[in-house]
C-alpha cells in the first residue's frame, strides 16, 4: 500500500505542461471554411481506364459535373490541383456515351 511522501507523483509540475489555449471561434471557423473550400475544389473521379502494352493511355475522368477524355499527364496534373480550363480541355458532349 502506498504511503503519503513514497515520492510518487501522478502528474507532471503545471510548468512543464503546455499551455492549453483554446483558439478563437473566428479562427476555428476561418479553419473549418479553408477545409470545405478545399474538399469542394476540382475533385477527379476516375472512371475509366485504357490500357496498351501494360502502360496507361487514356482515362475518362469527371471533374465536376463535366467528364474528360486525358492522357496520362493530364490526369496527373489534374490530380495535382490543375483545373481542365488550365489544361485547355473540352469536356466530351453529352450525347456521346462514357
Amino acid at each position: 500500500m502506498w504511503a503519503k511522501g513514497d515520492g510518487i507523483k501522478l502528474s507532471a509540475p503545471a510548468s512543464s505542461r503546455p499551455p492549453t489555449t483554446r483558439p478563437s471561434i473566428s479562427e476555428h471557423l476561418r479553419q473549418r471554411a479553408a477545409v470545405t473550400a478545399h474538399k469542394g475544389r476540382n475533385r477527379v473521379r476516375i472512371i475509366s481506364q485504357c490500357f496498351a502494352g501494360g502502360e496507361m493511355k487514356s482515362a475518362t475522368v469527371c471533374v465536376g459535373e463535366d467528364y474528360y477524355e486525358v492522357r496520362p499527364t493530364d490526369l496527373s496534373l489534374l490530380q495535382q490541383g490543375r483545373t481542365p480550363e488550365w489544361l485547355g480541355l473540352e469536356p466530351i458532349p453529352e450525347n456521346e456515351e462514357v
